[in-house]
């Protein structure tokens, strides 16, 4: 058997592995158990297959606070070096594709229809999907439905300003959203200025990290960082107003 195909079998053989692991969690989230609160299926390469399997179960999933999805190939297929071995992931020298699944299909649009459904989640993990366009397309519709989430991290998926104009938009609708992770996406000054124009709209987002985007100048960090700091006056005038309400409401019931 040659070298290639060696290498071939034994990297279909852990990725079914990984489907069959993933299905043994998803079976707790289907059947609400109240111990599973946080879920870390990182860097298992589930792809198309694993975030269709998962899409329905995330939907209906209602003690799930935490999913950490990252390094799963949920964006673009990883693109191959000319030695064989692919960018991101385990070698597969005798295939273009990292998974069985079709090279123009991709993850996340399937991940985001039971993302945008959920209404437990408050943290969740996608950093190193090679998400895209694509992809962060799909996040930002999810984003404009999902009404839970509070933290999101989006490291290293290679966004670009291409998607900014979505993903910024999605964060006007969004007002549950508190932390934002976009480190090391090749974001420009441009998408930068998206994103401080969207804080326009948005009170909710106190904390965004861009690190690593080189394209962003020192001006765009500091008006973001601005807009930043005056939601952070708001969310704490807001949660002073609730915490009145709340006990002018238990004094009347007294």
């Amino acid at each position: 058997m040659g070298a290639g195909l060696s290498t071939q079998l034994e990297y279909n053989s852990l990725y079914q592995q990984n489907l069959d692991e993933l299905e043994v969690y998803l079976r707790k989230v289907r059947c609400q158990d109240k111990g599973l609160t946080e879920l870390d299926v990182s860097n298992r390469f589930l792809g198309v297959q694993g975030a269709r399997a998962a899409s329905e179960a995330i939907a209906r999933a209602k003690y799930l606070r935490s999913l950490n999805c990252s390094y799963n190939n949920l964006g673009n297929p990883p693109k191959k070096k000319r030695t064989g071995r692919l960018v991101g992931g385990p070698a597969a020298a005798a295939d273009e594709s990292f998974s069985p699944a079709a090279a123009n299909d991709v993850g996340m649009p399937y991940l985001a229809d039971g993302l945008a459904q959920n209404s437990s989640l408050t943290y969740l993990n996608l950093a190193g999907n090679n998400l895209e366009l694509r992809g962060a397309q799909a996040v930002a519709t999810f984003l404009r439905q999902n009404s839970t989430l509070k933290e999101l991290v989006l490291f290293n998926n290679n966004i670009g300003d291409d998607a900014m104009p979505e993903l910024c938009d999605a964060l006007r609708q969004n007002t549950r959203l508190t932390k934002l992770n976009l480190d090391y996406n090749n974001i420009t000054d441009a998408g930068a200025e998206l994103l401080r124009r969207a804080l326009d709209a948005n009170r909710s987002l106190v904390a965004v990290s861009l690190k690593d985007n080189e394209g962003v100048s020192e001006r765009w960090l500091r008006e973001i960082q601005t807009r930043l700091e005056a939601n952070k006056g708001h969310q704490a005038e807001r949660e002073r107003a609730e915490r009145e309400a709340e006990e002018e409401e238990r004094a009347r019931a007294v």
